[in-house]
């Protein structure tokens, strides 16, 4: 870089990350003296935006609150129609919910661009994420947010070390991109709670075991497995990815002791029926361990008792779920099943049934919680058993196969895609991101293309992808990134692959 200092230029020695701001200085001043004011502006309230976010369907910017405050359109007030789209006569009807955060537009915002900055005497400033993390005082391992105090320590210490959030989400397999907007969707997320099926059926053979890649190795070896051995697997790697994001959890057998079970799941013990990972503790390695144990010195037996484990889970993590919503944030409770609702006499039956749905129905009802149900079966009627329930509860229900399961629908509704494991592991675990759950339900519009891809392809301080309507232009960076180096595993195909297809991105946006 050449500053100047007293008349004479002078070269200026600086980080790698000093330069990079520099260049996005460069890229604002760029489009300011292109567009003008019309890059910087919200063309709702057209002031300069502020925390702008992206609409999936059309691409589309404008400020959070001025999305907030569209009027509704339609007999669902959730929906709204892009005001960008209707000038166009264009249809962009979309639902408020599913907007997401535009970082490359509020980067560049951030690079002093209203004010258009002369950078010839630019001065270098320290990025936030190189800052010293805050210290936070360690409790006391227990029960995990015991207290609204607490949860509001969790939740000032993820706004201290955001950025070394992003790089363990980086780091366990997602892009950059990918990881930004899921650290910043996971904020919301005060607790996620997972119940374990460990019933006889789960020693079945027809689980599936794909082992993460370790550094210089090139192929994945999926192989066959028992149920449980997936189910154990799933946990650890859910417990991992929750420590990187700060995300306490609590991981409960629904089979668990005789003990338990005798007291009607009154009496749960910790390291023998359940488990909690918290990130405040002092002893994470402690905990892993013993969720590890618990998981190895788990034999599985019995039947699928769902509403007595979920009644517990309501006593057992009730001030957990308070505090959560005291402040205003979500919770998840993950079911990992292979099985319908069973009896007293292990059973499947109406009574059993009706009993699990009630349960369901209370516990949402008193807790702003989500219900993820992860089948570790590909029995078709156990398929359609859940499927139905979804469609007849009308709450917050997800339905989740395992991984290969889910790839074949994926690659069915939108192939140019490539379903790794990591983008699995986050859906999991429940998301506040509306895409990846709609990965399987439909295929994407030109605009939702655009926006997935962004988050796959860009990393930070990247400036935006060309708009998929200047379509020679997105397409050419797609070919380019499409026929790079193969990073991730294809469950579909079974090998590395691309991220995603550009000749399948090039349909999906022209139309098949």
């Amino acid at each position: 870089l050449v500053d100047t200092q007293n008349g004479q230029p002078t070269v200026k020695t600086c980080a790698k990350q000093h330069i990079e701001t520099f260049i996005l200085h460069l890229v604002a001043q760029s489009m300011a003296t292109t567009l003008g004011d019309a890059y910087i502006k919200c063309r709702i309230c057209n002031n300069v935006y502020k925390d702008p976010v992206m609409i999936p369907v059309c691409g589309h910017s404008f400020c959070a609150a001025c999305v907030r405050n569209l009027p509704s359109t339609g007999t669902d007030a959730k929906n709204a129609e892009c005001p960008g789209c209707k000038h166009a006569n264009q249809s962009g009807i979309f639902e408020k919910d599913t907007v997401l955060p535009n970082f490359p537009l509020m980067r560049l915002l951030a690079a002093d661009t209203v004010n258009r900055p002369d950078v010839s005497d630019w001065t270098p400033v320290k990025p936030k994420q190189d800052q010293a993390p805050v210290a936070v005082t360690q409790p006391v391992v227990g029960d995990i947010a015991t207290h609204l105090g607490r949860l509001k320590l969790m939740n000032n210490k993820k706004e201290a070390n955001i950025w070394k959030r992003v790089e363990e989400l980086k780091d366990f397999g997602l892009p950059p991109g990918m990881a930004e907007v899921v650290e910043k969707q996971d904020r919301k997320v005060g607790i996620r709670i997972f119940i374990l099926d460990n019933s006889g059926s789960t020693e079945q053979p027809d689980g599936l075991h794909v082992p993460k890649l370790k550094a210089g190795e090139t192929k994945v070896n999926a192989r066959s497995c028992t149920r449980w051995e997936e189910i154990k697997r799933m946990a650890i790697d859910q417990a991992d990815l929750n420590l990187k994001n700060q995300t306490p959890c609590k991981f409960f057998l629904l089979n668990p002791s005789y003990a338990a079970r005798r007291s009607n799941w009154q009496n749960l013990k910790a390291g023998k029926d359940y488990c909690d990972i918290d990130p405040l503790g002092s002893t994470v390695d402690e905990q892993m361990n013993a969720l590890k144990n618990m998981l190895e010195n788990t034999e599985p037996a019995g039947g699928t008792p769902l509403d007595k484990c979920i009644a517990a889970v309501g006593r057992h993590a009730k001030q957990e779920m308070e505090a959560v919503g005291d402040q205003d944030m979500n919770a998840y409770l993950v079911v990992v099943t292979d099985g319908v609702p069973t009896d007293a006499l292990n059973t499947p039956s109406k009574d059993a049934t009706d009993a699990t749905i009630k349960e369901i129905r209370k516990i949402c009802s008193e807790y702003p919680l989500f219900v993820v149900v992860r089948l570790c079966t590909s029995e078709q009627s156990v398929v359609d058993f859940y499927n139905k329930l979804d469609q007849e509860l009308e709450l917050p229900l997800d339905v989740l196969r395992n991984l290969e399961a889910e790839s074949r629908e994926i690659k069915r509704m939108n192939p140019w895609l490539t379903y790794f494991p990591e983008l699995h592991a986050i859906r999991e675990g429940g998301t506040n991101l509306s895409l990846l759950d709609r990965l399987d339900e439909r295929p994407f519009t030109g605009g939702e293309v655009g926006t997935f891809l962004s988050m796959l392809m860009l990393c930070k301080d990247d400036p935006p992808l060309p708009a998929w309507e200047d379509f020679q232009a997105f397409m050419d960076i797609c070919t380019a990134f499409s026929t790079g180096k193969p990073n991730v595993y294809d469950p579909f195909d079974k090998q590395m692959k691309s991220m995603m297809d550009a000749n399948e991105v090039r349909k999906a946006i022209q139309g098949r």
